[in-house]
């Protein structure tokens, strides 16, 4: 995201994270806000349908919500979220992700 000439990051808008996240794929849109408890990721599937990954901080002592590492949550065109899965791996919500976009 871009606000003025600054480029929004989770990096930029969350300096203490302490995970680097790795590169999502392609359409994966960097959604992070300070205001949020931690850094987010967004995909639009073009149908009125928004998924988007949180992540929280590695060490759970210090997440403000508690719970697992990723969450991935979609929401549609009326603003109604739906979570769909918690986990601390990535690569299984990732793949969770990638089959929903097979539907």
């Amino acid at each position: 995201m871009v606000i003025g000439k600054r480029i929004m990051t989770y990096k930029y808008e969350f300096p203490d994270f302490d995970y680097d996240m790795p590169n999502l794929g392609n359409g994966w849109i960097d959604s992070s806000w300070h205001n949020d408890t931690c850094p987010s990721f967004e995909y639009h599937n073009g149908k009125g349908l928004t998924y988007r990954l949180w992540v929280e901080y590695t060490d759970p002592n210090i997440r403000e919500v508690g719970g697992k590492q990723f969450t991935l949550s979609k929401y549609s065109d009326y603003d109604e979220m739906v979570q769909l899965l918690e986990s601390d791996d990535l690569n299984e919500v990732l793949n969770y992700f990638n089959n929903l976009k097979k539907v």
